[in-house]
């Protein structure tokens, strides 16, 4: 069996903002991994249909980023208007979609009802170690 080194956090810039999570708001990743976002999200009860392409409102996983990265490593970038994540293989993105899970939380209003679901805006960079 081949085991890869675990990746680490290497770099956590947090910015303003928060990106949140509409009706709208779409997948555009290969299938499996789109899959798994939506498995991943699913607590915010929402569609999460495809998306063609990157862009506003989309939710984009996909191969490719710096070398350095090594094989379980990824780079995500979570603004007001997207999420963007960025690995050499599948593993790394597979990871980038527990962190997105992790990070996901409620925005509650009066005696605590859930009125949305958002992201905090967020540059994540985890390697290899």
């Amino acid at each position: 069996m081949h085991r890869t080194t675990p990746a680490v956090p290497q770099e956590i810039i947090v910015h303003r903002g928060q990106h949140f999570l509409t009706q709208q708001t779409r997948v555009c990743a290969k299938p499996e991994l789109a899959a798994l976002i939506r498995v991943a999200l699913r607590r915010a009860g929402l569609p999460l249909p495809d998306a063609p392409a990157p862009g506003e409102g989309v939710i984009a996983f996909a191969l490719g980023g710096d070398a350095r990265l090594g094989t379980s490593g990824y780079r995500m970038l979570i603004t007001e208007k997207t999420v963007d994540a960025r690995a050499l293989t599948d593993d790394g993105l597979r990871r980038a979609v527990e962190t997105l899970r992790l990070l996901m939380h409620a925005q509650t209003g009066h005696f605590g009802q859930t009125q949305g679901w958002q992201l905090p805006c967020v540059e994540i960079t985890e390697r290899e170690r």
